[in-house]
């Protein structure tokens, strides 16, 4: 990966841009988009090429990819024709984690490891995949949006897209979402024809982007008031994030995060699973096994996701489920079934329900309790939107464990589903100062981890532990091996776009070919001092500018030996969405051509090569 910081457009009174925000969710995908011109008109790219008519005009399609040989051109979305018998692939966008950095539950889910399966019969890896399916939405988008604004507009305009992320996701999933965007084609140069420039690529979280949607809905109310809190709840199709704010000020909306955000995977996926385990219970695992793919996915589409699911709110009630014909016969006999259906009570998917709300009631709570330990008071409303977040009786659920103390908002028809594309949306053109009118900002975050760099400083026996005790060959000291300097500690409140500089030395007895630098992080509290078990690498950065090594100062040892020392700075820029690093040589910011930044998985080593000493 090359260079740091996510981009922003810097648009003067006579430049355009069109601002698009992407939604890759688990199981649906959403895009939204606005022109600099008329920032009020958020708009949501539909007109999906669809197998089934009144597929074609919905806010969102399908998270899948179903491909046709080594060759063929895969179908996507609502494209992939209904009666096929092939399986298509899904829930890949929670193959970007790797899997030790899975929750246990979904570890051993038999979706993932379906679609796992899947993606190695492709031979494909996960960055991969999913760079074919944003090829695919993207390019259905810009042809939406060329044949809403015209070519001639589209051609004058700068691209901004904002991509959405989980929040709870760790740092190496934005490394590997920006690469599948840039293969996907996203960052193109677009044709010669087109004189608007490059496009800029940035991310926020999607509790986030809900947030900002939802803020902007809450704007103009009369009873929302500095000092109010609300909590967020974006109940996707895998992640559930959460996250709580207080008002600061209403006109424009200013919020400040009140607690540090939470969230799991639980979303609507394994309440899916759920009903999955649920029918294979009722008729048996043969009898399901002898169903068709094609079989499978009607009833998972029709009596399930566009009834059961959306439908149950814990009140009694039979809900029959049609089993297709040539299913067998729960019982000895064993004998083929024509088409019949079993029935299904409440005692039944009570469970099912259940268990995945209680996950996410949780959550809801602790971020009360936050929110209460901090301000004295409960929040104002709790807020769900998302997907899942229009299954009924999750919000009954939610409403029945909130107890009247705090109130629960949900929209209707199809915002709580659209929020997050057009919060991304709202945060490009807030944040390029395009929209003053629907100005909604995020004041200050919570830091969710620690975020530092490890150190030799000189051993001090009052300070430092005596197995970190170390000799310096090139110093001929001793020193404290793989010490702790936090850049940012977690729960630290972030002001926007704050700025932290640290200064360093590496000493060389010839010239380096290129400088290497690791950076790290860890969510013990409090942070430790010491590099420990908590610690683990965020990333590696590399710098290859050539420095005139005869001009850099000189460091004699007491056994004469003469080092060069290279002296640079690490500045690390957060605004709590995004966290980037830049490097800094005599006064001038190495330049990102001269940059590799590489993140390492969760799982990676706990620490390694430390730097000398602080100046």
């Amino acid at each position: 990966m090359s260079g740091f910081a996510d981009g922003y457009l810097s648009v003067s009174p006579d430049e355009h841009a069109i601002i698009i925000g992407i939604d890759f969710g688990t199981t649906f995908s959403g895009v939204s988009w606005a022109f600099s011109g008329q920032p009020n008109d958020i708009e949501v790219i539909t007109r999906w090429e669809a197998e089934l008519n009144y597929n074609s005009d919905t806010e969102k399609t399908p998270s899948t990819l179903l491909y046709h040989g080594p060759y063929g051109e895969p179908s996507w979305g609502y494209g992939i024709p209904a009666a096929t018998s092939a399986e298509p692939l899904k829930w890949f966008k929670l193959l970007l984690i790797d899997h030790q950095d899975l929750p246990r539950e979904p570890q051993s889910s038999a979706q993932i490891a379906t679609a796992r399966r899947l993606m190695s019969e492709a031979n494909m890896e996960p960055v991969d995949v999913i760079a074919g399916y944003l090829r695919r939405l993207w390019n259905h988008s810009i042809e939406c949006i060329t044949l809403s604004t015209g070519k001639e507009l589209v051609k004058m305009c700068r691209f901004h897209v904002i991509i959405t992320l989980p929040a709870i996701w760790p740092a190496y999933a934005k490394a590997r979402m920006r690469r599948a965007a840039q293969e996907a084609g996203i960052l193109e140069n677009r044709s010669a024809g087109e004189t608007a420039g490059e496009t800029v690529l940035s991310f926020i979280s999607e509790p986030e982007a809900a947030a900002l949607a939802t803020m902007r809905d809450l704007s103009n109310r009369p009873n929302i008031k500095p000092g109010d809190h609300f909590v967020v709840c974006d109940a996707g199709g895998g992640t559930v994030d959460l996250i709580s704010y207080e008002i600061t000020d209403t006109k424009p909306m200013v919020v400040r995060e009140a607690v540090k955000g939470n969230g799991g995977l639980c979303g609507g996926v394994f309440l899916d699973e759920g009903f999955v385990n649920l029918m294979k219970s009722k008729i048996g695992l043969e009898s399901w096994a002898s169903m068709s793919i094609e079989d499978i996915k009607k009833l998972m589409n029709g009596d399930w996701e566009h009834g059961i699911k959306q439908q149950f709110d814990a009140r009694p009630r039979d809900w029959p489920v049609t089993l297709p014909a040539g299913c067998f016969k729960p019982g000895p006999s064993r004998r083929m079934m024509k088409k019949e259906t079993i029935t299904l009570n409440h005692s039944d998917l009570l469970p099912v329900f259940e268990t995945i709300s209680q996950q996410i009631i949780k959550l809801i709570q602790e971020q009360i309790d936050g929110i209460r330990a901090t301000s004295g008071k409960l929040p104002k409303y709790v807020i769900l939107v998302g997907g899942f977040g229009r299954c009924r009786y999750l919000s009954r659920r939610i409403q029945l464990a909130l107890s009247g103390a705090v109130e629960l908002l949900q929209s209707q028809g199809t915002r709580p589903w659209t929020a997050i594309c057009r919060g991304a949306v709202i945060q490009g053109l807030t944040r390029n100062n395009l929209a003053l009118g629907l100005s909604v900002r995020v004041k200050s975050r919570i830091a969710r981890m620690n975020y530092g760099t490890t150190f030799d400083p000189k051993f001090d026996p009052k300070l430092h532990h005596f197995k970190d005790k170390l000799w310096d060959e090139i110093e001929q000291d001793w020193k404290a091996k793989d010490q702790m300097e936090w850049y940012m500690k977690k729960g630290d409140d972030i002001t926007d776009k704050r700025t932290v500089r640290h200064r360093f030395y590496e000493r060389y007895l010839t010239a380096p070919s290129e400088i290497i630098q690791e950076l790290f992080h860890s969510a013990a509290t409090p942070a430790p001092k010491r590099a420990d078990s908590t610690t683990k690498r965020l990333c590696t950065i590399t710098w290859n500018r050539k420095v005139n090594f005869d001009t850099l100062p000189t460091f004699t040892n007491i056994l004469g030996k003469v080092y060069h020392e290279l002296i640079f700075d690490i500045e690390m820029i957060s605004d709590g969405a995004s966290l980037d690093f830049t490097i800094f040589h005599g006064g001038k910011r190495v330049g990102g051509k001269n940059v590799i930044v590489e993140f390492e998985p969760e799982g990676g080593e706990a620490f390694g090569r430390a730097f000398n000493a602080w100046l």
